[in-house]
């Protein structure tokens, strides 16, 4: 008589925000993230569903993940501030969240990077940036180079 083969199913449970939050402190690692940074970023992801590895490489370009995040004048008079340099004109949209913390200014982002990738799907990572089709071509490049 044949013996039967037995496979027993065992649940395993993958924290996937840890596997995340560990993929954002990889990006960033010539940037000495630290935990509560990558936890925003992919928190923040999750909520407005971006991508964590996006959102991470954005903090990266705008301020080296908030080493640089100052507040910066542009030539049109706006402001730029926080680990993701939201513009002033943006801030209005962002009211509910503190854009002076790194979770606020996570969450705005990836609020603004979900409003533009529904309306702009090939493009609104460099539209994050700017209008101008070489500024955002340059900027995706950038995100792409950080990301793979």
């Amino acid at each position: 008589m044949p013996s039967e083969i037995v496979t027993e199913v065992i649940p395993v449970q993958i924290d996937t925000v840890q596997i995340e939050v560990t993929e954002v402190m990889t990006i960033a690692k010539n940037y000495r993230p630290d935990k509560y940074t990558a936890l925003a970023i992919v928190r923040a992801a999750r909520k407005f569903r971006v991508s964590h590895r996006k959102l991470a490489a954005i903090a990266i370009v705008e301020s080296s993940f908030g080493s640089n995040a100052v507040t910066r004048v542009n030539a049109n008079g706006t402001t730029d501030s926080g680990v993701f340099q939201i513009n002033s004109v943006n801030a209005p949209r962002c009211l509910e969240f503190n854009l002076e913390s790194v979770q606020g200014s996570a969450y705005c982002a990836a609020l603004i990077l979900s409003e533009l990738k529904a309306k702009r799907p090939k493009d609104y990572v460099g539209v994050y940036h700017s209008k101008t089709p070489s500024l955002k071509n340059q900027y995706m490049n950038k995100i792409h180079d950080l990301i793979g």
